[in-house]
């Protein structure tokens, strides 16, 4: 694994971690899972382009290539298997994202999305215990992947701007650091 993936998901406190356990319980219900996935994906992208800010990402016409993106990391996911590639592929996510412009916000908020349809259609389709072992599971893998998307965008953005300004990431670090207690002074005095 490399090491960044390896610094983010380090960073994930175990009892929040995806495991083996949930792995499991992912890939034995996958059948169920794969039934959900137009619903999914349709739902997915109509949130998107119903949205100006999230519509202003996309060119026109693009909408079918991205749907079979999302698709494609649908069926990755529930097939398996969870090993440093598919944690590197997510790490490469955010790197795609900043050339997107697709910003942290849109990712958590559509992660979001993601959990609460697939936390519905379990309680749906399941017994509660098995439900909520599955949304459990579903939430272990929201916390890995949006770590290592929205992380790596900050890591790799800070590269970008040492590579392009000069400006490392220690330095850097300092002067955001000076800034922020300059706003949290002025937030107080408000």
């Amino acid at each position: 694994m490399n090491e960044i993936t390896r610094q983010i998901l380090d960073q994930i406190p175990s009892n929040v971690k995806f495991s083996e356990e949930d792995a499991e319980l992912l890939i034995k219900h996958k059948d169920k899972l794969l039934e959900w996935e137009d619903g999914l994906i349709e739902g997915f992208y109509d949130s998107l382009f119903n949205h100006d800010t999230t519509r202003a990402v996309f060119e026109e016409g693009e909408r079918p290539a991205r749907e079979q993106t999302l698709r494609d990391w649908y069926r990755r996911t529930l097939n398996g298997p969870f090993d440093d590639n598919y944690w590197e592929w997510q790490t490469y996510v955010g790197l795609v994202h900043i050339k997107r412009k697709v910003n942290n916000a849109m990712v958590a908020g559509m992660w979001g999305w993601i959990a609460t349809y697939l936390g519905r259609k379990a309680l749906e389709e399941f017994p509660q215990e098995e439900a909520l072992k599955l949304i459990s599971a579903v939430h272990s893998l929201q916390a890995n992947v949006t770590a290592l998307i929205v992380e790596s965008y900050l890591k790799n953005m800070f590269v970008a701007i040492d590579k392009a300004a000069g400006l490392s990431e220690a330095l850097l670090g300092r002067l955001v650091a000076t800034e922020i207690d300059d706003m949290l002074a002025k937030a107080k005095s408000s």
